[in-house]
Order: C-alpha cells, then structure tokens, then sequence
C-alpha cells in the first residue's frame, strides 16, 4: 500500500503475524555475526537448527558461511539484492540441512515483496540501506543495559526453580532405579560388529586345536600300526584324512575372514 510521502504501508492477512522473542534473539546474534563477519560464531548459531538424527559438520559450515561473508560485503549496496541473498543463504541452509523457523522464512518472504515493491516504485531507492537503522537499532536495544538486566533476572528466576526441583527430581529418580522402573543399558558403538569377529576367531582356534591333536594322535597310531596290528592303521589313515580337511577348512575360514 503507497501512503502519503515516502511511506508504504504493508498489509498482514495473517501469514506473516509477529515474531516471538526467541527468533528474535536469534536474528539479533546473526546481525551481530553478520557485522562482525564471524563465520565461527554463525556455524555456532545455526547449528542448534539441524535436523534431528543429522550429524553437522561445523567446520564446514562456517567455511561456507565465511566464503558467503567475504563475498556478499564487498557488494556495494547498489549491487546487493535481498532476494538473491536470501535465495544463496536458504541453498547453504538445505545443503547443511538446516531447518529455519517458519517466523523467519515468512519474514524473508515479505522482505524480499517490500525490496521488489520498493525497487518498482524508485530504483534509486536501495533497500538495503533503508533497513539499516532499523539493524542497529534493534542490535543496540538487545545489548542495552536493561535488557541485559532482565535477562540476568529470568536466568536467575529459572535458576532458582531448576535448583528448587532437583532434590524432588532426583528422589523419583532414584525411587524409580529402586523400584525396577528405570534401568540403565549402555550399548557400546560396533560393539556387535566386534562380537562377532571375536566369534570367528575363537572358532577358527578350536578348529586348529582339534585338527593338530587329531593330526598328532594318528601320527602316533602310525607308529605303532608299523608293529604289525591292522586296525591302528586304519584308524591312523582316518584321522590324518579327517586332520587334513579340518586343516583347510580352518584355512579357508581364515581367508574368507581376510
């Protein structure tokens, strides 16, 4: 909507709504990254928005976030679009698997309107530059003495409940533990993977054991079977057959360990 003088107005039909003060907060730490081009502190920020079960890689992150950094602040105000900005910043986002408040995503989405309806009316008009005083403001306020005042409170009002519920938390705990209600397991990573290879070990060792007492057992009944009784040869020659296939498939059973 143009208003009077050099003033649009911008009707809400419900989308975009107000922002809660937690997304707030979070915009204001960007700003500030932002202004201070510390890729490190952003990568710090935005990990606490990664998908659940996703493993991020924080180095790499504040890599990309540092190469977007350089680029985009050497960008004169002229050449700077919010959309394109935001287009690149939502491709990193998905490329980390970041998840974005929907606040947030709503409030790109009607910056990026207000820049195409500003840019239509007056180019010479550049957005970026018109939003500015509103940053500083709103980072100038967060870090103001009364606002840190009230924060210092809350942190002290929720400290003192944390520490008023612990000694009833940690009785239904340990009443719990008592009861058989709540049992502790610990699971070892790949501890099945070793498991299992300590198996096939264990029992390519009984098999070399077996085949070399067989293997032993009828290199004596040889030699007695050479005083003449029948039967102890026999029985020799079997073991030696039975020893030699224990033998290679001990062999094998190695090999296919490899």
């Amino acid at each position: 909507l143009v208003m009077p003088g050099p003033t649009i107005g911008l009707f809400d039909f419900g989308m975009v709504r107000t922002i809660d003060p937690e997304t707030q907060k979070l915009m204001i730490d960007l700003f500030v990254a932002v202004v201070t081009k510390d890729a490190i502190r952003m990568s710090r920020i935005l990990v606490a928005y990664t998908e659940p079960g996703h493993q991020p890689d924080t180095k790499r992150l504040a890599r990309d976030l540092h190469e977007l950094l350089v680029f985009y602040y050497d960008l004169s105000a002229e050449d700077l679009s919010v959309e394109t900005l935001l287009e690149t910043i939502m491709d990193l986002l998905a490329t980390h698997k970041l998840v974005v408040p929907q606040q947030l995503i709503m409030l790109c989405r009607a910056a990026v309107m207000t820049e195409s309806i500003v840019r239509t009316l007056s180019p010479r008009i550049y957005f970026v530059i018109e939003l500015s005083p509103f940053i500083k403001e709103a980072i100038k306020n967060r870090f103001s003495l009364s606002n840190v005042r009230d924060e210092l409170g809350r942190l002290a009002a929720d400290g003192t409940r944390a520490i008023r519920a612990l000694p009833g938390a940690l009785g239904t705990f340990l009443t719990n533990m008592n009861d058989g209600v709540l049992r502790i397991e610990s699971q070892h990573r790949d501890m099945e993977r070793y498991t299992h290879q300590l198996r096939r070990m264990t029992t390519c060792l009984a098999l070399s054991v077996i085949s070399v007492s067989l293997f032993l057992g009828s290199v004596v009944l040889v030699v007695f079977a050479k005083d003449g009784a029948p039967g102890l040869a026999m029985a020799a020659r079997i073991g030696l057959i039975a020893a030699a296939i224990l033998i290679c498939a001990t062999l094998l059973k190695m090999f296919r360990q490899r």
